[in-house]
């Protein structure tokens, strides 16, 4: 029984049966370990398992944003885009690291914005920072709130972006983060 239990809680899996919204072109899909959707009491909460070291590189510039590394044009670098519909509207966001990011820079940031279009390595557009991650390590958790990603009850920032908090132009060797957005729609 016990060993039935354990198998079902490492294979990932949404109450819903649905995963979140897939990333932009410009970040790497085999990044994006797993993604879920879950409705838990009223609360939804969208989860996000990213494994940096699967492709993704840090920008050159400070706030620039993470996606695929050395490949230029591939298009917009969101991990996820959120919708009233499927993620409620956000009230607060998390970053969770349980891998110290090696190699790109480990200043991470969550970051929402208005374009689809924001490619790797270039700056958010009307960003607005909801998590100020500095430089991760295996067991940070920082929180952050929504504001001014939500506006008359709808989502004005849909696209969540991470981006680098200092100037390091550099792949990713290693480095796992998850991403908690939690939302309600009631």
């Amino acid at each position: 029984m016990n060993e039935l239990i354990l198998s079902n809680l490492k294979t990932p899996h949404s109450e819903l049966g649905i995963a979140a919204a897939a990333q932009g072109g410009g970040f790497p899909a085999a990044c994006i370990v797993s993604s879920s959707v879950n409705n838990i009491g009223g609360v939804i909460q969208t989860t996000l398992l990213i494994d940096l070291g699967k492709g993704a590189g840090s920008g050159g510039g400070a706030n620039d944003i993470i996606g695929t590394d050395n490949v230029a044009d591939a298009g917009g670098a969101y991990i996820t885009s959120l919708s009233k519909e499927v993620n409620g509207l956000p009230y607060s966001i998390e970053l969770s690291c349980v891998e110290t990011p090696t190699g790109g820079d480990p200043d991470i940031n969550v970051v929402t914005g208005s374009a689809a279009t924001d490619a790797h390595d270039a700056a958010v557009t009307g960003a607005v920072v909801v998590v100020n991650g500095g430089d991760q390590e295996d067991g940070l958790n920082t929180q952050g709130d929504a504001l001014g990603t939500v506006a008359d009850g709808t989502i004005a920032l849909p696209y969540v972006y991470l981006t680098t908090g200092a100037a390091t132009n550099a792949a990713y060797t290693a480095g796992k983060v998850i991403v908690t957005i939690y939302g309600s729609n009631f």
